[in-house]
């Protein structure tokens, strides 16, 4: 759930601007299954991009995985797992939620009034996920969850 946490406040704070200092970012306790990394990118002007790499998603995963992480504020998400729904609470940014897994699962009573307020799309999961609608809504990012499952 910490790892989870970091990745929004992470992903949600982010300004835009490109950082000048450390190339390896560390939280303030000891993360052992990701890592935040800073790398260089060629091209006309130098650029740097950071990388998320997430050693172990769930229990008895042993792969590494590596995400691009958007060098640009996240202004629209599509969100298929409750818990960070809770974590964007906190962040306050639930208004920057465009689409969820499935309304039923929410118990959040002010993503309730915002899913009706704002007419957010309902998209499931699994092996019912919407992929039309999601790619037709155009998110910023998808936030879902790992199973060990490839339905999910």
């Amino acid at each position: 759930m910490h790892f989870l946490f970091f990745i929004f406040l992470f992903l949600f704070s982010c300004s835009g601007d490109l950082p000048r200092t450390p190339t390896k970012t560390q939280p303030e306790h000891i993360a052992i299954h990701f890592s935040i990394d800073s790398v260089s990118i060629s091209g006309n002007l130098p650029k740097r991009q950071k990388t998320l790499s997430i050693n172990e998603a769930w229990n008895g995963d042993k792969g590494r995985r590596e995400w691009k992480i958007p060098q640009k504020p996240i202004k629209n998400a599509i969100v298929l797992s409750t818990t960070a729904i809770a974590f964007m609470e906190q962040l306050g940014v639930l208004d920057r939620i465009i689409a969820v897994e499935n309304r039923n699962l929410i118990y959040s009573e002010k993503m309730q009034r915002l899913i009706d307020s704002l007419n957010i799309e309902e998209v499931g999961s699994g092996n019912t996920l919407d992929i039309e609608t999601i790619l037709m809504l155009k998110p910023d990012i998808v936030l879902t969850f790992g199973t060990g499952s490839a339905v999910y």
